[in-house]
């Protein structure tokens, strides 16, 4: 998209996180055994399908894909185009193609993330967002302040657990570096570059299903040293090479090296 704009030049950097923010050690005690922090997107999606009312031909489209089960992380990195039929794509206005990709990247984040809570809600996970996770589950705490409630609530929580939005085909989200740094033990999605930022099982622990992660967190439950460990090698890792001054020193190289 950056190139249809007319930049000849792309350059991506991970996520990275704030020491200053983010930092404290694991904690042996604590106020809650697993939570989920992050948006439900019910709002998101309800809006994006109220603007496809007036386009009730791709609404249906959209709807029958995520029902055949073709809306998918993979199959959204693939294209819009092996989602929804070319044939009815390219009779889209720009405008209509627009309200189309963010119907599918709202309501895809909004089911995984449903499908995810629903799933640990029986080992009394605690859900932190926006007030919509009501209509979810019952065990839901209104939004954290990021700036200063979010690192407490990492570290006071025995597992963390993170859903990366849909759209993300092989990169992770901020909360992989923000939680370890703040002194919070985390599971994730097996997002493909994480293996670059990480060595996974010693410093980074990911699902690729939920019948997986609830295996993990059975175990991770019972192994308090375990937890702690990984812990400490992630915060190593980080505070050596994934905070934002790491990224800032990065981009200064790549453009003295591109443009000097």
């Amino acid at each position: 998209h950056l190139k249809s704009l007319g930049f000849q030049h792309v350059y991506f950097m991970p996520h990275a996180t704030d020491p200053e923010l983010f930092h404290g050690p694991a904690q042996e005690t604590h106020a809650r055994k697993l939570a989920f922090v992050g948006a439900s997107m019910i709002s998101h999606a309800e809006e994006a399908w109220e603007k496809l009312r007036a386009f009730p031909e791709i609404a249906a489209a959209l709807r029958d894909a995520f029902d055949s089960g073709r809306m998918s992380r993979a199959q959204f990195a693939q294209g819009v185009e092996t989602i929804i039929a070319p044939s009815l794509l390219k009779a889209c206005a720009p405008r209509e193609r627009r309200h189309l990709e963010l119907c599918l990247v709202y309501e895809g984040t909004r089911r995984m993330r449903a499908d995810l809570v629903k799933r640990l809600a029986p080992l009394g996970v605690e859900v932190y967002g926006d007030s919509e996770w009501q209509q979810v589950h019952d065990r839901c705490f209104g939004d954290v302040g990021y700036f200063d409630a979010l690192s407490p609530l990492y570290r006071s929580t025995a597992i963390n657990v993170n859903s990366t939005s849909i759209q993300m085909a092989t990169s992770v989200n901020q909360r992989v570096f923000d939680c370890p740094a703040a002194g919070g033990f985390l599971i994730t999605d097996a997002q493909p570059d994480i293996a670059e930022l990480f060595d996974i099982g010693s410093e980074c622990v990911t699902f690729r299903t939920l019948d997986e992660l609830t295996e993990l967190i059975g175990r991770y439950e019972r192994d308090a040293h375990e937890r702690a460990r990984t812990i400490a090698k992630a915060q190593a890792r980080i505070f050596a090479q994934h905070t934002h001054a790491h990224r800032l020193a990065a981009l200064e190289r790549y453009l003295r090296e591109r443009f000097a």
